[in-house]
C-alpha cells in the first residue's frame, strides 16, 4: 500500500479531502465525524467496511480505501490486519483474488501471533474463500476445517457464543463448497445441510441466505433443478429480508441461469435484469459485467442475435479492464458458441483458441479441457479428423492431468482430515486425562483432608486423655488424701471418739474408696481412648446434701486450717436433676481448692441458688 507523509492532517482534511470524503456512505461520514482521533476513526471505517461487506461492497471498498492513509500513517499493526481483513473481502467479491490472498495471510499471520480467537477465524474463513475460488482446493479446505476446529473449541468455553456459531455453520458450509467443487457432491451436501441445519436453529438468515446458494449449486450438479430453484427462491426472500444486497444480487443472477437452462427465456430475462439493476446499484462491476453476459446469452436465444453480440463484445472489454483472465475465457468461449450459431466460423475459431492460449497461460486446466474438447468436436464435425484426433490426444491428456490433480486434492484433502481428526482425537485424549488426572488429584487432597481430620482427632483425642489424666489425678489424690485424713482419725483419735464419729469416719473412708475405685476405672479407659464413652446420669437429687457430705469428708482439712465453713441454700432440701458422681468430683474440686488456697481462720461461703430455666447454681 503507499505511504502517506507523516505530517498531522485535520479532521477536516481527513473527511474532505484527496482521499475520496465525500464519496463515503453518509451513515460512515456522520460517524467520522464524532471521532475524536485519528485510531479511532480507522476503527469506526474498518468495522463499516467489514459488517457491510455483503449489503453495500462497493461503500465498504469506499470506507477502507478511505481509510488507506491513516492505517498506514499510525502504523498499527493491529489495525492494519483489521483492514487487511476486510479489504482481502471485499477484494474477493468486487476485485483481484490474488490481492485479496495476500491481504488475508497477512493478517491472518498477525492475528495468529496475538492469539486473537474471532479475528483468526474470521480471516481463516475469508481465506478459504478466496482459495476455493483459486481451485486451491486442499489449502481452501485446510483453511476452512482449522476455522471449524477453532469454533469448536471457543464453543466449549462460550457455547452461547453467537459470533461463533455463526462462524462454525458458515465454515462447515464452505467446507461442504469445497467437497462440491472437488466433485464430492454427496459429502458437500452433508456438510451443506448441516450448516443449514444450524443456521435455522441459530436464526441466522443471512447465514442461511447465503448457505442456501451453496445447496442449489449442489442440486444443479445434480441435475436436480426443481430442488435448485426452490432454494434460490427462498435464499432470494431471506437475503432481501437481512438487505444482504450483493448475495441477493448473485442469487437473482443464479435464478436467471437456471430458468435459462430450461429455455425460459422471459423469466430469465427478468431475473437477470433486476440482478443487474441491483449490482449496478451497488456499483459492482464486476458482478455488472458477469450479469450482462448471461443477459446476452439470452437474448441470443430470444432471437436477439446482434444485440446480443455487442452486449457480450462490451462486456469482453470490460473483463479485459478488470483483468478477470477467468471471466474473459469464459466469455470467449460464449463469443465462440454464439458465431458457430450464426456461422461465423472465422470468429468462432478466434474464439475458442484465444480462449485456449489464455487458459494455457495461466493454468486453467478445466479450461483448456473444455476448449480442446469443444475445437474437437468442430473438426470432427467438419470431417477435419486429423486435426480432430490431434486435439482429442490433447483434451484426454489434460483429462489424465485433471484427474491426477483432483485425486491428488482429493488425498491431500482426506489426509487433511485424517490429522485434524487425530489431532481433535488427541486433543479429547488429553481433556479426558486431564479430567482423570483431575480426579484423582481431588481424592488425593479428600483423602490428604480426611487424614488431617483424623489427626486432628487424633491431637484432640490425646489432648483430652492428658486432660482427664491430669484432671483424674488431681481428683484420686484428693480422694486419696480424704481416706488418709479419716484412717488417721481413726488411728490417733480412736479412744476420743464416741461409736457414732468412727462409724461415720469408716463410712466417709468406704465412700471415698468407692469414688477412687471409679476414677481408677475412668483413668483406666482414658489410658485405653475410651473418654468418648463417657456419659451422663441424671435423675432428681439433693444437692444440698451432696455439699453437706463433701464437708463432712473433708473436716479434717477444714479444721487443720481453722476455716469457717457457711452453706447458703434457698431451699431445703434443695432438689435438682443432676449426675451425682460429676457433680461430686466438680464441687470438691472447687472446695478443696478454696480450703487450700484460703488463709488461715478463714471462711468459705457456699451458695445454692435456682436459675430460672429450673436448674441451680453453685
Amino acid at each position: 500500500m503507499p505511504q502517506t507523509p507523516r505530517s498531522e492532517m485535520s479532521r477536516g482534511t481527513l473527511l474532505h479531502g484527496t482521499n475520496g470524503g465525500d464519496q463515503l456512505h453518509p451513515e460512515l461520514h456522520e460517524q467520522l465525524q464524532h471521532a475524536r482521533s485519528d485510531q479511532e476513526r480507522v476503527a469506526i471505517a474498518v468495522e463499516f467496511a467489514w459488517e457491510r461487506r455483503y449489503e453495500v461492497p462497493y461503500d465498504a471498498l469506499q470506507a477502507l480505501n478511505w481509510a488507506q492513509p491513516l492505517v498506514e500513517k499510525l502504523g498499527d499493526e493491529y489495525g492494519r490486519a483489521l483492514y487487511l481483513r476486510a479489504r482481502a473481502a471485499l477484494e474477493f467479491f468486487t476485485g483481484d483474488a490474488a490481492e485479496a490472498l495476500e491481504a488475508a495471510r497477512y493478517a491472518l499471520r498477525v492475528f495468529e501471533e496475538r492469539s486473537d480467537l474471532q479475528g483468526t477465524i474470521t480471516t481463516l474463513l475469508v481465506l478459504g474463500s478466496v482459495l476455493l475460488r483459486l481451485a486451491e482446493l486442499d489449502t481452501a479446505y485446510e483453511c476452512c476445517a482449522r476455522a471449524l476446529a477453532l469454533c469448536e473449541e471457543g464453543l466449549k468455553r462460550d457455547p452461547e457464543s453467537e459470533r461463533l456459531r455463526k462462524n462454525w455453520a458458515a465454515a462447515y458450509g464452505n467446507i461442504g463448497s469445497v467437497y462440491v467443487a472437488l466433485g464430492n457432491i454427496e459429502e458437500g451436501m452433508r456438510y451443506l445441510l448441516e450448516a443449514y441445519r444450524r443456521q435455522i436453529e441459530f436464526q441466522d438468515k443471512r447465514g442461511l441466505g447465503i448457505t442456501s446458494i451453496g445447496i442449489a449449486g449442489a442440486y444443479l450438479q445434480l441435475g436436480r433443478r426443481q430442488e435448485a430453484e426452490k432454494f434460490l427462491e427462498q435464499a432470494c426472500e431471506l437475503l432481501r429480508e437481512t438487505n444482504t444486497w450483493y448475495m441477493l444480487a448473485m442469487a437473482l443472477s443464479n435464478r436467471g441461469h437456471l430458468a435459462a437452462l430450461e429455455h425460459r427465456w422471459e423469466e430469465a430475462q427478468k431475473y437477470l435484469e433486476e440482478s443487474l439493476a441491483l449490482r449496478q446499484r451497488l456499483k459492482d462491476r464486476r458482478g455488472e459485467a458477469i450479469t450482462l453476459s448471461t443477459l446476452a446469452v439470452v437474448r441470443f436465444h430470444q432471437g436477439r442475435v446482434l444485440d446480443a453480440v455487442h452486449e457480450l463484445r462490451d462486456v469482453l472489454r470490460n473483463f479485459q479492464q478488470l483483468r478477470d483472465v477467468n471471466l474473459e475465457v469464459k466469455l470467449r468461449r460464449e463469443l465462440g458458441d454464439i458465431h458457430i450459431a450464426v456461422n461465423d466460423i472465422g470468429l468462432a475459431l478466434q474464439h475458442y483458441h484465444i480462449g485456449l492460449e489464455l487458459a494455457r497461460q495461466h493454468r486453467m486446466l478445466p479450461w483448456q479441457m473444455e476448449f480442446t474438447r469443444i475445437l474437437a468436436r468442430f473438426y470432427e464435425e467438419r470431417e477435419n479428423f486429423a486435426e480432430a484426433l490431434e486435439y482429442y490426444k490433447q483434451y484426454w491428456a489434460l483429462y489424465e492431468r485433471f484427474l491426477g490433480r483432483r485425486r491428488q486434492q482429493a488425498i491431500a484433502i482426506i489426509e487433511k482430515r485424517l490429522e485434524l481428526e487425530r489431532l481433535r482425537y488427541e486433543q479429547e485424549l488429553l481433556r479426558i486425562r486431564n479430567e482423570e488426572l483431575a480426579q484423582a488429584l481431588a481424592e488425593v487432597e479428600r483423602q490428604r483432608a480426611e487424614t488431617e481430620r483424623a489427626y486432628a482427632e487424633y491431637r484432640r483425642a490425646v489432648e483430652e486423655r492428658l486432660n482427664l489424666s491430669a484432671i483424674l489425678s488431681h481428683e484420686l489424690r484428693n480422694l486419696a488424701s480424704g481416706v488418709m485424713t479419716n484412717a488417721e482419725l481413726i488411728l490417733y483419735g480412736f479412744d476420743r471418739l464416741d461409736r457414732s464419729a468412727v462409724l461415720q469416719t469408716v463410712e466417709n473412708i468406704l465412700r471415698a474408696s468407692e469414688y477412687l475405685r471409679n476414677e481408677l476405672q475412668l483413668l483406666s479407659r482414658a489410658q485405653a481412648l475410651e473418654m468418648y464413652d463417657t456419659k451422663c446420669y441424671f435423675q432428681v437429687e439433693n444437692l444440698l446434701e451432696l455439699v453437706q457430705d463433701l464437708v463432712e469428708f473433708h473436716r479434717r482439712e477444714i479444721q487443720d486450717k481453722q476455716i469457717e465453713i457457711q452453706i447458703d441454700s434457698e431451699e431445703i432440701p434443695f432438689r435438682v436433676p443432676l449426675d451425682w458422681k460429676h457433680t461430686h468430683e466438680i464441687i470438691a474440686n472447687y472446695l478443696l481448692n478454696a480450703i487450700k488456697y484460703s488463709p488461715r481462720g478463714g471462711r468459705v461461703w457456699i451458695r445454692l441458688r435456682r436459675t430460672t430455666d429450673g436448674g441451680a447454681r453453685v
